[in-house]
């Protein structure tokens, strides 16, 4: 595959604080983009650097009075969902994580900016009082061919964390969760695909060879899924992302969001976090990111390049948290983030789930009869 050189030695990183990373990294990574969410477009890397110096100087400088005061998106509300419900049972309760997705969005304020299909299938579940085939809404829409948008992508930074060690129950787990509200292949091999990054990153001490990386999990995606109709999409923008990697000159916006995309659908975005993460390994690739750490090169490349700024910005960031580990994130912007206390509780309970072996994760997730 080639050797991409020049990357920043890192050291072993305790496993807790990469839990931390992962559950943080992806909060922060929302928070950071959410700011440009709603422009829909590329934002030059060093107005979205600005953004983060000056909010960090607000609260070393103590303008900031309230912590928490950068908002987060659904994307952050359906990850703590998701893995609360984790973590209270001990196992996958598909109708639990329903319910926890829809009384939260049905409490929520409108800058939360949950998809407007989404909104409509937790208010459908609601209506119902979660009664019958939990799965059977989302199978219905979008005329019975079901979602492939990135929204069970961007919530499942807790899968790999609950079944650390354990790719197979990881891909299930990735599998059954998406298909309570993304059924199309090309979404649920979006999540296993984000799942199984932020595994490898997990797992990983030092990244060599970034194509390599990337190979090995499209690999590791056609060896683990059961839905192979979706392959063929995530092998191209596999591929697009090794092609983007091997450049000699700088990649911008343009030609990332002609090559890969960056928009909602899941065979776009999840490919273009795994660019992000690995292109920033480097320090060198993007000067004006060269004095900052690896974790924030990647998210602010993440929002900055990308379209849907706070989504792939929270993918990048629980891949890159998951490698560099949580302590590559400032105390400014850990006290910015909203939620962010709960994002250290939600990794620690992951965390000694799995370090203790406690509930029923020996057992693999099974969906209800369909």
């Amino acid at each position: 595959m080639g050797n991409s050189s020049s990357h920043e030695p890192k050291g072993v990183v305790p496993m807790k604080s990469r839990f931390r990373g992962a559950v943080m990294g992806s909060l922060y990574g929302d928070c950071l983009g959410e700011r440009y969410e709603n422009m829909w477009t590329e934002i030059d890397v060093k107005r979205v650097i600005m953004y983060y110096n000056d909010t960090a100087k607000k609260v070393r400088e103590k303008e900031a009075k309230e912590k928490g005061f950068v908002p987060h998106t659904d994307d952050s509300c359906m990850m703590f969902d998701l893995g609360e419900s984790l973590i209270r049972n001990k196992s996958y309760e598909p109708r639990d994580v329903m319910k926890s997705f829809a009384e939260t969005h049905a409490a929520s304020k409108p800058q939360r900016n949950y998809g407007k299909n989404a909104a409509i299938l937790l208010r459908d579940v609601r209506e119902r009082n979660y009664e019958g085939n939990i799965y059977y809404p989302a199978k219905r829409q979008f005329s019975g061919t079901g979602s492939y948008g990135n929204g069970s992508a961007m919530r499942v930074a807790p899968v790999p964390l609950f079944y650390h060690g354990d790719p197979v129950k990881i891909s299930n787990l990735a599998s059954e969760q998406s298909r309570l509200t993304h059924t199309n292949p090309k979404g649920v091999n979006g999540a296993i695909l984000q799942a199984l990054a932020i595994e490898k990153a997990l797992n990983t001490d030092n990244i060599d060879d970034p194509a390599q990386f990337v190979e090995d999990l499209y690999m590791q995606l056609n060896e683990l899924t059961s839905d192979k109709a979706g392959l063929e999409i995530y092998r191209e923008k596999c591929d697009a992302v090794v092609k983007l990697l091997s450049s000699k000159s700088l990649v911008k916006a343009p030609q990332y969001n002609k090559e890969i995309g960056s928009d909602v659908t899941a065979h776009r975005s999840i490919p273009a976090a795994i660019f992000c993460f690995l292109y920033t390994l480097n320090p060198k690739r993007i000067p004006a990111l060269s004095k900052y750490n690896g974790f924030l090169r990647a998210t602010i490349l993440a929002a900055a390049y990308s379209h849907d700024s706070d989504t792939v910005g929270c993918m990048a960031g629980a891949i890159a948290g998951a490698y560099y580990g949580v302590e590559a994130l400032s105390e400014e912007w850990k006290f910015a983030c909203e939620k962010s206390d709960e994002a250290i509780k939600l990794a620690d309970g992951l965390y000694e789930l799995n370090t203790t072996g406690t509930g029923d994760r020996n057992e693999d997730p099974v969906a209800e009869n369909e």
